[in-house]
């Protein structure tokens, strides 16, 4: 015969404190390679920000500068080094701690008279798109210290400040006139017309 028998709230208690308790999994330290994961990643989140930030920058400087020369749409465009056509992110390059982009603007042809004597001496006239290479550094979180290559003026702009820009692109603007208004010069000296905008100064590389 089986025997049930019945305990006692209390003496249920009582025995629920002789069972001996479970103990907790052992925490697990930081080892080395968790450190290194850690670093890793806060080097990730820094080349990041870095990166997105000079790109935002870069985007902010071509867009007003489109505004700027009230060019129609698709006058102004980015290239890589070798002149083909990119994405403005695309065509960024690192190069010495600084940013290059070349910004490649396209003229109206039909201001140009004579058609059949440019096709004979293509070679000679003024091409109808000019690059212009640009430089520029990150100096702080906001600011930028920015050159057009081969001209003595360096410029710190603040993202931020539109004021700042429009003094960046005046210079551009009166380098660009500069420049086709010795054209015949250029071309005498070099023996046809460079599609490169040329700058009569000595070009420095930013300090």
């Amino acid at each position: 015969m089986v025997v049930h028998t019945f305990q006692k709230p209390k003496d249920r208690a009582k025995t629920a404190r002789h069972q001996p308790l479970e103990s907790p999994a052992p925490s697990r330290s930081n080892s080395r390679f968790d450190a290194l994961c850690q670093s890793y990643s806060t080097s990730f989140q820094d080349v990041a920000a870095y990166l997105e930030n000079s790109a935002t920058f870069a985007e902010k400087l071509f867009q007003g500068l489109e505004r700027y020369l009230e060019c129609p749409h698709r006058h102004i465009h980015c290239c890589d080094s070798q002149g083909r056509e990119r994405g403005l992110r695309e065509a960024l390059h690192l190069e010495q701690g600084f940013w290059h982009m070349h910004l490649e603007l396209h003229l109206d042809q039909s201001l140009a008279t004579s058609p059949r004597t440019k096709r004979d001496f293509q070679v000679y006239y003024p091409p109808q798109s000019l690059m212009m290479p640009i430089l520029f550094k990150p100096i702080s979180p906001s600011q930028f210290v920015v050159q057009m290559k081969g001209a003595r003026e360096r410029f710190i702009i603040n993202g931020s400040q539109d004021h700042d820009f429009d003094t960046f692109y005046e210079m551009m603007f009166h380098h660009i006139q500069s420049h086709f208004q010795r054209m015949l010069d250029h071309i005498s000296q070099r023996s046809e017309a460079p599609n490169w905008i040329v700058i009569e100064e000595p070009f420095s590389m930013l300090e």
